[in-house]
């Protein structure tokens, strides 16, 4: 079923709300955009009647891939094109407003012409271009670009492991909740949640790191060590772990098919990227101290962008 304008809206603010609050239900939505319950409710139904949502039984609202793929499209077109807006000139308030009506009729064409335009990234290649956007409306930082490293062919080697149905070691459980096992089946049928892999909550980890005197982020690590040739690796949190992970490749020759090196603050993160920066291995980097363990989850999703639509 064609999604209309009232459509992408509700879908819009399902995600907007999700981001802020973690779950959404109708009556947070009706309030949001300031529908009535009996309107919302037979959105709802139209909706979920086709595919873009599903309800749980508890009441929450949880969007489908396909209804993930239009919010994060609406949602999107909104932020490029306020700012858009506002930096020629167009005050906040007028911009948002128009923004809201632009985001619906502007072909895909003249947007995505507007956006490399904006940003400035037109001679990125596609699918590092597509991590980068992700990343940018993820943040709503448009520099981040300025420290993201793309090296040795990641896309290509992430793209044919999770074909192989490889396995995923994260360094943080909200990376293994936030990844999209429906995303992965993209690349393989057989992911489940069991093939991403997060020990950082392990009983036996936190008694190992008590017994040693050692960090949970190394326990971890070396927990997942058999793993990890081929793996794909996402690091938002520890950079204890990502270095753990480098020294790995250095010393012992283990090559994951990709290192995602986002780990957050000031202690330890620097080192830990310029260490994974001599590596052989494919590698997507935000140097700095910028990270987290959100822009983890959102570059492998991007990556899986790059798949063929089934």
């Amino acid at each position: 079923m064609a999604l209309h304008e009232s459509g992408e809206d509700y879908l819009e603010a399902i995600l907007v709300l999700r981001q802020e609050h973690g779950t959404v239900r109708s009556i947070d939505v009706a309030q949001y955009l300031g529908f009535s319950k009996p309107s919302v409710s037979r959105a709802v139904s139209i909706l979920k009647a086709s595919g873009y949502l599903t309800m749980e039984k508890d009441g929450r609202l949880e969007l489908t891939p396909e209804g993930e793929k239009n919010a994060q499209r609406v949602y999107e077109r909104h932020q490029l094109l306020t700012d858009w807006l506002i930096r020629l000139g167009v005050s906040p308030e007028v911009a948002a407003a128009d923004a809201c009506r632009m985001e619906h009729a502007i072909s895909a064409e003249s947007f995505a012409a507007i956006e490399r335009e904006f940003y400035g990234w037109e001679e990125l290649p596609p699918a590092e271009w597509k991590v980068m956007r992700r990343l940018i409306h993820t943040t709503a930082d448009l520099s981040i670009g300025e420290g993201l490293a793309f090296r040795h062919d990641p896309i290509p080697s992430a793209l044919e492991a999770l074909r192989r149905h490889c396995p995923i070691f994260c360094d943080s459980n909200m990376i293994r909740a936030g990844l999209s096992v429906e995303r992965l089946r993209r690349a393989h049928p057989g992911y489940a949640r069991e093939d991403i892999h997060c020990h950082i909550s392990d009983a036996d980890i936190a008694e190992q790191a008590k017994s040693t005197g050692r960090t949970r982020a190394i326990c971890a690590a070396e927990k997942a060590r058999p793993i990890l040739d081929g793996a794909i690796v996402l690091i938002g949190n520890a950079p204890l772990s990502l270095a753990c992970i480098a020294r790995y490749a250095l010393e012992e020759g283990i090559r994951p098919a990709l290192i995602v090196g986002m780990p957050v603050g000031f202690v330890n993160v620097v080192e830990s990227k310029l260490l994974t920066r001599t590596c052989p291995v494919p590698q997507i980097v935000l140097d700095g101290r910028r990270g987290g363990s959100a822009l983890a989850v959102t570059t492998l999703h991007a990556i899986l962008e790059n798949l063929p639509a089934s």
